[in-house]
């Protein structure tokens, strides 16, 4: 998916090597962005599973724990890319929405492993049930799935050039 990203721009006073660093700096990124959401959609599939098969949701917690990490290594990232461009880009992108999404939903995934945590412990229907008891718990994650769009959205925009406002309009 290299191409869900923005080139580097026309800079002539760029060095090279500056451009494949950003290169692989991006590519990086993506790819952390792209396993933070598959994490996060493979936990919710386990919770899935614990109804279907009756199991415990000890596996989906524990994805759910992998995604948070994944998400922070994610901000992280973004965080080297937004540096990067500083060197690379002939042109003024605004990285605050897409920093400002990501450390929101990264502080509501924790927020939701902790309700989780504390309100979850039986297997097929009993789990069900109790999700459907705790509404803050579906209402969490629905919200981390509209995080998720709304951050796929910047990133889709980002590659398009709709995030990018030259320079001297600033």
């Amino acid at each position: 998916m290299g191409g869900i990203n923005c080139p580097p721009g026309r800079r002539t006073d760029t060095n090279p090597g500056e451009i494949e660093k950003y290169i692989r700096d991006l590519a990086d990124y993506s790819e952390s962005l792209f396993d933070s959401i598959s994490a996060f959609y493979s936990a919710n599939s386990k919770i899935e599973q614990a109804i279907l098969e009756k199991n415990q949701i000890d596996s989906a917690k524990i994805q759910l724990n992998k995604c948070y990490s994944k998400f922070q290594e994610t901000e992280s990232k973004l965080s080297i890319v937004a540096n990067m461009w500083n060197n690379v880009g002939d042109k003024y992108i605004d990285f605050t929405k897409q920093f400002e999404t990501l450390s929101s939903l990264t502080k509501d995934l924790n927020t939701t492993i902790n309700k989780i945590n504390m309100g979850l412990n039986g297997s097929g229907q009993v789990l069900q049930n109790e999700i459907w008891d705790r509404p803050r718990i579906t209402s969490s994650l629905t919200k981390i799935v509209n995080s998720i769009n709304e951050v796929m959205k910047w990133q889709s925009d980002f590659a398009n050039n709709k995030v990018i406002a030259k320079i001297s309009q600033q």
